[in-house]
Formats: structure tokens, C-alpha cells, sequence
């Protein structure tokens, strides 16, 4: 997940209240309404009150706060924005999503159309292979035993074993 804005405040927990050295040193900074760790013992030049910077972050799996992600060389993934910069909204990431899965649907099924390939009366292979599912899928409680939902499942699992087996 990545958070870009201003910082607004910067908290330095490398010593702990007596004054001896923390055990885990980090930097405790809010960006926005997001409150982020730095689990290092060195403060990184963009984090300053006031600045404006884009973190790539992720949420613990303990206790859910926000960390910021390392790259392979373990220098942590924050860049400083120049001033007045504002973060980019024109991209709406489930219209590129919808958008390339129906040019991917269709351009599948202008190959499925275009192919050449003699297919045979009857496909043992995939009888027995949709069957299977089929039978699996009934005797777990997975499918409904109803015409229409049988009749689905044998059309899906037909396409299926269609693409990937080339049949």
C-alpha cells in the first residue's frame, strides 16, 4: 500500500524512558490519518515534520499498524515529494482491471472461434475429466443437485478443460 501526504508529527524511539537504548529502534511519524512505524536506529532525510513524502507501507500481521517497507538492501522505501506536488487520482485501478479482463475474455474467445482445429464427436478425456469434477464437487455439498446448476458446472468445467488441455 503506498501513502503519500504531509508528515505531521515525528516521534524518535530510539532511547526508551530511562534513557538507555531501545532494544527496537524506530521512528513513529503520521502521514495523513495513517500513523507509520520505521523500525531502524538511523532517521531517513524525507522524514521531517512538515514534508511531503510517498511511503510504500504495510500492515502488521500482529497488530495491524502500518511499517514501512525495505527494499533488497534494506534502505526503506519513502521518497520526498517536491513541495506543492499532489498525488495522482486519475487512475482507477477496478477500471483497468475490468477494462484488460474483457479485452482478455474476448480475445480468447475470437481464438477459440478462429481455431482451425477438427474437434472430435466425443471427447472420452474430457467426460471422464468434467465427470469428476463434477461427482467431487456434488458429493462435497459444493454444487446443488438441480438441472440448471449441474448444467452450468458441465459447461464451465467443459471450457475449463478445453483451455488448459487444448481439446
Amino acid at each position: 500500500m503506498n501513502v503519500q501526504g504531509v508528515i505531521k508529527y515525528v516521534y524518535d524511539n530510539r532511547l526508551g524512558k530511562d534513557g538507555s537504548a531501545n532494544k527496537f529502534p524506530n521512528f513513529k511519524f503520521k502521514v495523513g490519518e495513517q500513523e507509520i512505524v520505521l523500525w531502524s536506529s538511523i532517521l531517513h532525510p524525507a522524514i521531517a515534520k512538515g514534508k511531503n513524502v510517498s511511503v510504500t507501507v504495510q500492515a502488521s500481521k500482529k497488530n495491524g499498524s502500518l511499517f514501512v517497507l525495505t527494499k533488497e538492501d534494506k534502505s526503506p522505501m519513502i521518497q520526498e515529494l517536491p513541495s506543492g506536488a499532489k498525488p495522482d487520482t486519475s487512475f482507477n485501478v477496478d477500471d483497468f482491471e475490468s477494462e484488460n479482463f474483457n479485452e482478455a475474455v474476448t480475445a480468447i474467445e475470437k481464438d477459440i472461434a478462429s481455431s482451425s482445429v477438427p474437434t472430435k464427436a466425443f471427447n472420452k478425456d474430457e467426460y471422464m475429466w468434467t465427470m469428476a469434477l463434477l461427482k467431487s464437487g456434488i458429493e462435497s455439498g459444493k454444487i446443488g443437485v438441480t438441472k440448471e446448476e449441474i448444467d452450468l458446472k458441465i459447461k464451465d468445467y467443459k471450457f475449463l478443460f478445453q483451455m488448459n488441455f487444448h481439446n
